[in-house]
């Protein structure tokens, strides 16, 4: 098409309150020659501000692009690093699995109650420690009692929240004791309340001298591995 024609196209399209940017795309011409085309053409109020909201509805669908792209790289990296885990840990000899456990239990495990207890909010954390002491101190769930802590606006949910935990380890609720109800100073909102399965805790009955004990390999790992007095 002919430049005088495709002028006039443009300033008509202009005058309909078309976008420079669309005048462009839609000719196959520059911005810049669009713009110098219709640079005497003035937008009615209405025309000027249904560009506007168009711009910022632009720009609202470039932030979310922008945003799931970003998501997805995330995703990519987390599913990689959990491959590395997967491949590293293949075969987990007894010995790493004996300090693994000790180390979990060293961070999150009760050491000045002279009972063996346990703590964590998460479910495979809870398992790998419940497995743990079934491997090597033929310690089974029968032997163990459990609570659960909770913030107190979810009181209404205790019956539901019990089941998650008792299926999650196959423990019957009978081993429950009373739940502990956490009335934080501020208000917490949660973005996912129904997600939201509180903190477990289990103990081993009659468990004194077992607490002894590891406490000392403990006390062996961290001086003798690491140096650490």
């Amino acid at each position: 098409m002919a430049k005088p024609l495709l002028k006039l196209k443009a300033r008509k399209l202009r005058k309909r309150g078309k976008s420079i940017k669309d005048i462009a795309k839609s000719l196959s011409v520059s911005t810049g020659t669009a713009s110098l085309w219709c640079n005497d053409i003035f937008l009615t109020k209405e025309q000027a501000y249904r560009l506007h909201i168009k711009c910022i509805k632009g720009q609202e669908r470039g932030r979310i692009l922008a945003s799931e792209v970003l998501r997805q790289r995330r995703l990519n990296k987390i599913r990689q690093y959990e491959d590395e885990g997967l491949n590293q840990f293949k075969k987990i000899t007894k010995n790493e699995f004996y300090s693994a456990g000790l180390a979990l239990y060293s961070a999150e495990g009760a050491k000045k109650s002279r009972r063996v207890m346990f703590t964590n909010s998460d479910p495979k954390i809870i398992k790998f420690m419940t497995s743990w002491f079934k491997e090597f101190y033929n310690i089974n769930i029968s032997k163990m009692t459990c609570s659960v802590l909770i913030n107190i606006s979810h009181k209404h949910r205790e019956k539901e929240i019990k089941k998650f935990w008792s299926k999650q380890l196959d423990m019957p609720i009978s081993q429950f004791r009373k739940t502990k109800l956490v009335k934080p100073k501020n208000k917490k909102i949660y973005d996912n309340p129904q997600d939201y399965y509180g903190t477990f805790t289990f103990a081993v009955v009659k468990s004194t001298d077992l607490c002894y004990k590891i406490l000392g390999q403990i006390y062996g790992m961290l001086t003798t591995v690491y140096g650490i007095k």
